[in-house]
């Protein structure tokens, strides 16, 4: 058997942890009276709902920044696929009309009758 040693490490703490501690020290406030209660649910309410609005805006800021740069590739592929479209036409049409210089010619059909080719049907 061979003994192992686990490592056990602290994880950074998220702003998702810091907005969970704001919120609990705000409802921690045990000596309130009930209005000071109500003022403490509503500044925890507000501190999420403002926490919400920043990182809508920083989404919907990265999203727009995202939809122009997928436009930009879009039309960057495109643009390479017409032209990866017309320089293929461009070859098989050369390679078409192109006689190949390594392969015989065939010999030319000299005709005739066929009035020596007979079948047995």
């Amino acid at each position: 058997a061979t003994p192992v040693e686990l490592e056990f490490e602290d994880l950074p703490e998220t702003v998702f942890t810091a907005l969970t501690e704001k919120v609990k020290s705000i409802f921690g406030r045990k000596q309130a009276s009930d209005d000071a209660r109500l003022n403490d649910v509503h500044e925890a309410v507000t501190a999420v709902a403002e926490h919400v609005q920043e990182k809508l805006s920083a989404t919907e800021q990265r999203l727009a920044e995202m939809e122009t740069a997928f436009s930009a590739l879009k039309q960057a592929v495109t643009d390479r696929a017409d032209e990866t479209s017309q320089a293929f036409t461009r070859l098989k049409n050369s390679l078409d009309h192109t006689e190949s210089l390594t392969q015989q010619r065939r010999s030319k059909a000299t005709g005739g009758g066929g009035d020596g080719l007979m079948t047995n049907c």
